[in-house]
Parts: C-alpha cells; sequence; structure tokens
C-alpha cells in the first residue's frame, strides 16, 4: 500500500517546461521534420551519383583455367592424356562525350 501511494505521487509530479524545450522536444520528435531531413540526404546521394555517372567506367577482368583429363583421339582412336591451360582477359573503356 505504501508502494502504491509512493508511485500515485511520483506519477502525479508535473513537469514545468521551458519554451526552448518544448521547441528541443518538438524538432526531435517531428514525423514531418524527419522526413524532411530524410529527404534532403537522398536528395543529396542522388546529386552525387549523378556526378559520378559523368565519370568514365573502366571495367577489366581475367581468367586462368586447367583442364586435365582423358579422352579419345580422332585420328588414331586411342586413348590420349590432355592437359589445357587456358588464360583469358577482357576489358571495356565508356567515356561519355558532351
Amino acid at each position: 500500500m505504501i508502494i502504491a501511494s509512493a508511485w500515485a505521487a511520483h506519477a502525479q509530479e508535473k513537469k514545468v517546461w521551458t519554451l526552448q524545450e518544448c521547441i528541443e522536444h518538438a524538432l526531435k520528435n517531428n514525423l514531418t521534420v524527419k522526413t524532411n531531413l530524410l529527404n534532403a540526404e537522398t536528395s543529396k546521394v542522388n546529386l552525387d551519383q549523378s556526378k559520378f555517372q559523368m565519370l568514365p567506367t573502366l571495367n577489366g577482368g581475367a581468367s586462368y583455367g586447367f583442364n586435365w583429363g582423358r579422352s579419345i583421339d580422332p585420328t588414331s582412336n586411342l586413348f590420349v592424356n590432355q592437359r589445357n591451360n587456358s588464360i583469358n582477359f577482357s576489358g571495356k573503356l565508356f567515356v561519355i562525350a558532351f
């Protein structure tokens, strides 16, 4: 009973807010302000992405393959052991002209 009455008394205490606290609370918790901040960040990212799309693009790649196996030689009809190595390079440069 004593704990319940102490809790009830504590719950009834009222805090007096200053104008500055009210403004800070409104700015911190206002969904419209948060949405506008996110929209501004999205616009900045879109602007940066548009700028980067004007830069040239360079793509490249390389691969190496090694195969070993047994097959039939079509001319002699005998089994032969074969080793194949392959190396491939590729590249592309894309430039936007104005």
